[in-house]
């Protein structure tokens, strides 16, 4: 499909599912973790501080790390190497240059299904990364709403549990609207995500 045709059909559908719909903001992440920015910028490395206290993997003798990376339209994870220093776990992460995204997860084992897993109580250790100049970078938007809808299944297998609350369709739009106002001559990157989302309405 030609990138101007698809700009045509995704024209239609913004106006026909995506008038101005409520704001939703990042929320806030958990302070068992702490070194990383609050907005961390692509292609530098950061500290990664896990305080179990008060959290699912308290007093655990071995846990792993995960970061799952939003680069550049495609999720990757990697594992964050953690060493615990007076009861908290530390190690750093090396954000790629196209980096839009970090999400966080701390468990017991590195296994799909871990006897214990801390996602921040399903609110997630979520992290929208910038560009040096401060913009968000392409598929910031985008990977925050297929993340937080995880019924489309384009994000992250078993980053939430079963039971959690994913945002609305009308949210997901705002977001898919969002990313292609900024970057729409990545169109072509996102084309299945965005007719999942479509489809969810």
């Amino acid at each position: 499909m030609k990138l101007s045709k698809f700009i045509l059909i995704f024209s239609l559908l913004a106006a026909a599912y995506g008038p101005a719909m409520a704001r939703e903001s990042f929320q806030d992440t958990s302070g068992r973790v702490s070194g990383i920015p609050a907005v961390p910028t692509a292609g530098t490395t950061v500290p990664v501080i896990y305080d179990p206290t008060g959290g699912p993997l308290e007093g655990r003798s071995e846990l792993t790390g995960i970061a799952y990376l939003f680069n550049f339209y495609r999720w990757v994870p990697v594992d964050i190497e953690l060493t615990l220093e007076q009861g908290c776990w530390s190690g750093t992460l090396d954000i790629p240059d196209s980096c839009a995204l970090v999400a966080l997860a701390f468990q017991s084992t590195y296994t799909v299904y871990p006897d214990a897993v801390d996602n921040n109580d399903d609110q997630g250790f979520i992290y929208i990364v910038n560009h040096a100049d401060g913009h968000p970078m392409p598929g910031s938007a985008l990977a925050w709403a297929i993340l937080r809808k995880s019924s489309l299944g384009c994000g992250v297998i078993n980053y939430f549990s079963p039971g959690y609350e994913e945002i609305s369709s009308e949210a997901a739009h705002m977001w898919l609207n969002k990313e292609f106002e900024r970057y729409q001559q990545y169109g072509l990157q996102f084309l299945r995500p965005m007719m999942d989302i479509v489809r969810s309405n």
